[in-house]
């Protein structure tokens, strides 16, 4: 309470401090990586487009893209190492023979806003219940908020819904931001913040574990999958990955399937 004076008309059972990483700029980040490849010999394409695999007899010869003008121009290289996600299917389909893996995908949801809640701390609170959506999930018992400082303000979340409940959608409407609104309200000590305090929003597609629970159980462990086409690899392979932390790892790993396909 010393710590957190905002709690001290809140009855409090307990609490914990704890020690983790923040990424404070995730874009910094991966244009630090993409200049480091590039120093190291390779070549990037930003804002283009993966549009269809090339091949011949299964085996992979290129790729067709299409950069932010609409020129389409072709990559030539036998290794395509697919990253895209929930998008990776539409690249994998033309290729004969494919056979995409049932996936489920959750919306990840983190809402921007100009107050700095708490000075010196990030701060995760229970969530509670009364806020509640019978389709979405996002909520349980056994889930936090967490308020992170962020420059001029906080970063909140991250709620998860799945794609069927959000019609695929990760644009937030105005039913969105009110229900997502609630939910934060619902769990700060005293005051509240409006529509007025958002100044963003950041969403993404997290993979979702496949079992036939309607909770959301979002995946934990990176998949990486070489496909096989008229029964020789293909020299595509689909990762699916789940965060930075584990990135470098998942690299590792991929270049290892290739060794193991090139000896």
């Amino acid at each position: 309470l010393k710590k957190l004076p905002e709690f001290s008309k809140q009855p409090v059972s307990g609490a914990a401090i704890w020690y983790e990483a923040v990424m404070n700029n995730v874009k910094q980040l991966v244009t630090d990586v993409l200049d480091a490849a590039v120093e190291n010999g390779a070549d990037i394409a930003s804002n283009t487009e993966a549009i269809q695999l090339l091949h011949r007899d299964g085996k992979l010869t290129g790729l067709s893209c299409r950069d932010k003008q609409g020129n389409n121009f072709d990559l030539r290289g036998r290794i395509v190492i697919d990253t895209s996600g929930r998008t990776s299917v539409k690249l994998g389909s033309s290729l004969p023979g494919y056979q995409a893996i049932r996936q489920r995908w959750a919306r990840a949801v983190n809402m921007l806003i100009d107050r700095r809640l708490f000075k010196d701390y990030s701060v995760g609170l229970k969530y509670s219940d009364n806020v509640t959506d019978k389709e979405a999930k996002f909520n349980s018992g056994n889930r936090y908020l967490f308020f992170v400082p962020i420059k001029d303000g906080n970063a909140i979340g991250t709620f998860y819904e799945s794609e069927k409940a959000v019609e695929g959608k990760l644009e937030i409407n105005s039913s969105d931001q009110k229900k997502y609104l609630d939910a934060v309200n619902s769990v700060l000590p005293e005051g509240s913040i409006s529509s007025d305090n958002i100044t963003g929003w950041q969403s993404g597609w997290l993979p979702v574990d496949n079992d036939d629970s309607e909770q959301l159980n979002i995946a934990k462990a990176s998949r990486i999958r070489s496909i096989d086409s008229n029964g020789e690899f293909s020299g595509l392979i689909e990762v699916r990955s789940v965060k930075f932390t584990t990135a470098p790892a998942v690299a590792r790993d991929v270049i290892e399937v290739l060794r193991s396909k090139f000896r």
